[in-house]
C-alpha cells in the first residue's frame, strides 16, 4: 500500500501565492504567514519542504484558470524547488495546452473539471498522458463544476465513477466550498473513498491533524492543505507523526 500524503498547496494570482477561501478568487488575498510575507512564492514553497519536511506540491494557477495566461516561467522556476511530486493545475482545456505543458518536465499535469470542455478530450488527453494525468473533480455547493454536458448532468458520484473508468493516475475531489474554510471532510468525498479502484486526494476543509487522520483511515490516498498549515492548525511534528 502507497504511503498516505499530505501535499501542500499554494494559489498564485499576479503572480503571488494567495489565500484561497471557498472559491472566491476575486477575493483573494496574498498569503501571510509566520514564514512567508506578501505572498511571497518562493518563500512559500521553502516553508513546506524545510519547516514541515513536505516534499510535494500542488500548484493552482488562478490565472491561467480564470484568464488564460498560464504562468511557464514560474513552472518551471517550481521545478527547480520542488524534489517531489508537483501538481499544476494550469487550467488545460485543449490537447494543444496539454502537450505544451508536459513539454516544460511537469509529470503531474491536473486536468480540472471545470476547465476541460468536453468528455471526449479529457478521455483523449487521459490516454495520450499514458494515464499519468490526474483529474480534479470540481465541486463547489455539492454540485460537480463542468462545461462538459457528458458530466455536467450527472450526480457528484455518477461522474467519479465515468471518470474512474478512463484510468487517470489519480483523482482529486476538490471542495472549493470548503477551500480555507475549516469545515471538515466532505461527506460525500468519504464515500468515494472507501470504494475508490485508483488513489484519490481530497482538496478542501482539511483544519486538524485530526481530519488528516480521519481521511487516511477512509482510503483517502492523501490531502491538500494550505490555511492549516499557513495558520499553525498542523504542526511539524503531527504532519512527520502521520506521514511515519
Amino acid at each position: 500500500m502507497a504511503a498516505f500524503r499530505i501535499v501542500p498547496v499554494v494559489d498564485v494570482k499576479n503572480g503571488r501565492a494567495v489565500h484561497a477561501i471557498k472559491g472566491h478568487r476575486d477575493a483573494y488575498a496574498p498569503v501571510n504567514c509566520s514564514w512567508c510575507n506578501d505572498g511571497d512564492f518562493i518563500s512559500l514553497v521553502r516553508g513546506y519542504k524545510e519547516i514541515f519536511g513536505l516534499h510535494d506540491l500542488y500548484v493552482a494557477d488562478l490565472d491561467a484558470i480564470m484568464v488564460r495566461k498560464p504562468n511557464k516561467v514560474l513552472y518551471r522556476e517550481t521545478l527547480t524547488l520542488v524534489d517531489g511530486d508537483l501538481m499544476i493545475d494550469a487550467g488545460i482545456s485543449s490537447i494543444g495546452e496539454f502537450h505544451e505543458l508536459a513539454s516544460i518536465g511537469i509529470k503531474n499535469l491536473i486536468l480540472g473539471t471545470e476547465s476541460i470542455p468536453n468528455f471526449s478530450l479529457l478521455a483523449n488527453i487521459i490516454e495520450q498522458s499514458k494515464h499519468a494525468a490526474i483529474v480534479s473533480l470540481d465541486v463547489k455547493d455539492g454540485a460537480l463544476i463542468s462545461p462538459a454536458k457528458q458530466l455536467a448532468g450527472l450526480k457528484i458520484h455518477e461522474a467519479f465513477q465515468v471518470i474512474e473508468r478512463l484510468g487517470p493516475a489519480a483523482i482529486i475531489f476538490l471542495d472549493m466550498s470548503a477551500v480555507g474554510a475549516r469545515t471538515g471532510i466532505n461527506s460525500i468525498a468519504k464515500k468515494l473513498a472507501a470504494k475508490a479502484t485508483i488513489p484519490l486526494y481530497l482538496g478542501g476543509g482539511v483544519s486538524s491533524v485530526s481530519d488528516i487522520r480521519v481521511a487516511r483511515a477512509a482510503g483517502f490516498a492523501g490531502v491538500l492543505v494550505a490555511t492549516a498549515l499557513q495558520a499553525g492548525l498542523i504542526s511539524p511534528d503531527e504532519v512527520a507523526r502521520v506521514v511515519a
